[in-house]
This record gives C-alpha cells, sequence and structure tokens, in this order.
C-alpha cells in the first residue's frame, strides 16, 4: 500500500482530527515580552526560536525531539518546523477531498495551523524530521522563519479562490504536490528530495537508508534519550521508539502519553511530581495551557486577570520549576542549581509548586544581565490553577460576553513510566 492510501485509510480519524477547529493549542504569540533564564535542573534545551504563525505546537515538539537527542548525542539539531507544518497542511487538505458524507471538512477555506502532541506524532512517525536549512535554507539563520507566513497566504488563497477551491481537484495529488511547493516557494532541490524520499504523489515509503540523499531524518534512525520505566536507566532509543502508536496496536515500552491536569489538590501534587521526576531524569515534558495576555508581566503569568485579555491556546517545553516548603531545604529557586538530596526532598507531599519554568516559541526577548539567556518564560500556578474567564470561542476567537471559567492548565506530555 502507498503512503497516501494508508494515510487515507488506517489513518483517517487522525487525519480527519487534522482539520480540527484547534482551541486548546491555538497557538498565541507575543513580541514585547522580556524574560528570564536559567536551570534548577539542567537540561539539554537548545536556542530558542521565534514562531511567526499559529504553531507552537510544532515548535515545541521540535525543542522536546531536539533535546532529547541532543541528550542523546551531544548534537545540537536545529529541526524545521515549516518542514511538518508544509505536511500537516498537506494532510488537512488531502482529507478535506474525502467522498465520506459525514465529512464536515470538505468545505475548508483554510488550514488550521493550530495541534496537539499525536498530530505532531503522526507527522513525524511518517514524514520523519528535516533540518531547518536543508527544507528552507534561510530559516537556518533566523530565528523567525518569513516564509511560513507567505505560505499560509497563498495556500489559504488557493482554497478560497484558487485551483484548490475545487474539492475534486484536492484528490490530484501532484497537482496538490504542486500548490504545495509553490505556497513554500521550495527550491528544486528541496521538491527533488521530497519526491525521492516520498515519491511525487506519495506513492512508496520511504526509503530511509537514502537519507544521504533527500536528507529527510528517519524516525527509525534518529537517536534520543528515554528513561526506561521500570529501572529509570537512561537508554539510547530512537524516536519512533518514543512516539505513541496509530495502527491501533499497544504503545511501545518507551512512548510518550498526554495527561490531563485533574482537579483536586491531592491529584494535582501528585500531577506535577510526575513532571519534577520526569525533568530531575533530564527529560522535559511538555505542557499546554490557555494564554491570557492580560496576566503576563514581562516575562511571567503571575495570577490570573482581573478581567480577560486575548487569549489562545499554547504549547512549550518544561525547563525548569521553582518550589517552596522542601522538607529541610526551603526554597528550592528556579537558576539555582540542585543536588539530588534536594530534588528527591522537592517530591514532598508537602512540597508547594511556585511556578514553572518553561521554553517558549516566542523569541529571546531577554533585557539586561539579568535576562540576558532568553526565551524561557515563568508559569505560575496562580495563574495555571485559575480559574480564568475562558473567552474563546469555537472558531478559536475571543469572546469577552461569552465566558466560563476555566483552569488554565490543559495537559502534560509524559514520557512512559512517568
Amino acid at each position: 500500500m502507498d503512503l497516501a492510501r494508508l494515510l487515507r485509510t488506517r489513518l483517517l480519524g487522525v487525519a480527519a482530527a487534522l482539520s480540527l477547529p484547534v482551541l486548546a493549542v491555538g497557538c498565541s504569540s507575543a513580541d514585547d515580552a522580556k524574560t528570564s533564564s536559567d536551570d534548577v535542573v539542567t537540561l539539554p534545551h537548545t536556542d530558542v526560536k521565534n514562531q511567526a504563525i499559529g504553531n507552537c505546537w510544532l515548535y515545541a515538539n521540535a525543542s522536546w525531539l531536539e533535546a532529547l537527542h541532543k541528550s542523546a548525542t551531544d548534537e545540537a539539531l536545529d529541526l524545521s518546523e515549516s518542514y511538518w507544518s508544509y505536511w500537516h497542511w498537506y494532510l488537512q487538505i488531502l482529507w478535506s477531498a474525502d467522498e465520506s458524507p459525514n465529512n464536515r471538512y470538505a468545505d475548508m477555506k483554510e488550514v488550521q495551523t493550530g495541534g496537539f502532541f499525536w498530530e505532531a506524532s503522526h507527522i513525524m512517525k511518517y514524514f520523519g524530521a528535516m533540518r531547518e536549512g536543508d527544507f528552507i535554507p534561510e530559516d537556518a539563520a533566523n530565528i523567525r522563519s518569513s516564509r511560513q507566513s507567505s505560505a499560509l497566504s497563498a495556500i489559504n488563497r488557493s482554497l478560497r479562490e484558487g485551483v484548490l477551491k475545487d474539492r475534486a481537484a484536492r484528490k490530484d495529488l501532484d497537482l496538490l504536490r504542486r500548490e504545495m511547493d509553490a505556497a513554500w516557494q521550495l527550491s528544486p532541490d528541496v521538491i527533488e528530495r521530497l519526491d525521492t524520499a516520498f515519491g511525487r504523489r506519495l506513492d512508496r515509503s520511504p526509503d530511509w537508508s537514502d537519507a544521504a540523499t533527500h536528507k529527510v531524518l528517519s524516525p527509525t534512525k534518529l537517536a534520543v534519550t528515554a528513561v526506561d520505566p521500570g529501572s529509570r536507566e537512561k537508554q539510547t532509543v530512537t524516536l519512533k521508539d518514543i512516539l505513541p502508536s496509530f495502527d491501533g496496536q499497544p504503545d511501545g515500552r518507551y512512548a510518550w502519553k498526554e495527561a490531563y491536569y485533574p482537579a483536586s489538590a491531592a491529584e494535582r501534587r501528585a500531577f506535577l511530581k510526575r513532571a519534577q521526576k520526569a525533568v530531575h531524569d533530564g527529560v522535559p515534558p511538555l505542557l499546554t495551557f490557555t494564554v491570557d495576555f492580560n496576566a503576563m508581566r514581562g516575562s511571567t503569568f503571575a495570577d490570573v486577570p482581573a478581567t480577560p485579555g486575548r487569549q489562545g491556546g499554547h504549547m512549550v517545553a518544561m525547563s525548569d520549576y521553582q518550589i517552596d516548603d522542601v522538607p529541610g531545604f526551603g526554597t528550592l529557586k528556579a537558576g539555582v542549581d540542585a543536588n539530588a538530596e534536594q530534588l528527591e526532598a522537592a517530591l514532598a507531599d508537602e512540597a508547594k509548586m511556585v511556578f514553572i519554568r518553561v521554553k517558549n516559541s516566542w523569541g529571546p526577548t531577554g533585557a539586561g544581565p539579568e535576562l540576558s539567556v532568553s526565551g524561557h518564560y515563568d508559569l505560575y500556578m496562580k495563574y495555571l490553577d485559575g480559574p480564568i474567564k475562558n473567552c474563546l470561542q469555537p472558531d478559536g476567537s475571543s469572546n469577552t460576553e461569552s465566558c466560563r471559567e476555566d483552569t488554565p492548565f490543559t495537559s502534560l506530555v509524559l514520557p512512559a513510566g512517568y
């Protein structure tokens, strides 16, 4: 079975969800925030970037994968979020052409840029990854991709008034690739690489042994660090080993999973301890939450805002935390290295998380010597626990006349065994 047909049949449920209006991770951006830095727990994060469109979830997953690869190999990869966005949009358009009578996305006039961990996992499993410079060379020299914005405008224009407006035309895989390649202004060399890897019509499974030619990084070969769920020893495995299953089979031993923030205080403390253990072991959980920019003060979301402001979903990668009431030690401050005894004490039930520090995708906005390393924000538990007035609507917009009480903290993506 060719790859296109596989994606249309076995994975229709996944492909359909790629077109859903996204609320949880609609991916807001901010250009004027200051930022803090350093680690209580040192994690192997790569440099920050600045998202140009609503694809924070892909930036967060890139940070996650880059950190796990750097931990395993000491190599600092610079992965292309644009490459994954390319396939994310392609799959949406492919699904919108399906003739199922219940296909609610047949009249799609624009692609959705937001998404979730399992969508990113699906894309990584079948399309691997590419280095920034191998997909869009100029992105390798910039922290913000201008190509993403122009590509989004171009593909949406094609869906509204161009050749992809005709639903039947979306079934033409040659045409779809031409429109995608033109929207992204891909060079002939890059187009040839994609054709070599997957076929012009996604008509073959990729030959991962030919990576030197097509430059697509194989999920079965890209090395990452995993922590054995039983022994808690670090292992070097492949990207595919840590991704959830999409074929109805049980997840693998090292597969990461999403867990949702619970309601009670006791459950929340147990939940946060799972995240602490992961960062203690050097593997950064992903965190999703609702952003309300009226709560943002510099590089912090410190408390619930008096009135709701501009809102959106957001995904980030954990980098550190600060915690009070640690037995025998009091406060363990973010930015101050903690020893093994202190980190073990920080897992006590009575310890109280003050804030979670995260690697963000809003660019380097540090100012002054104390903020010299930028891109990390502090999410205080007073804000994450809420409740806030959540005014997000099904179409992703905000309406302060139609709000509901909600907990900003949505979920964590955690490694197996945590």
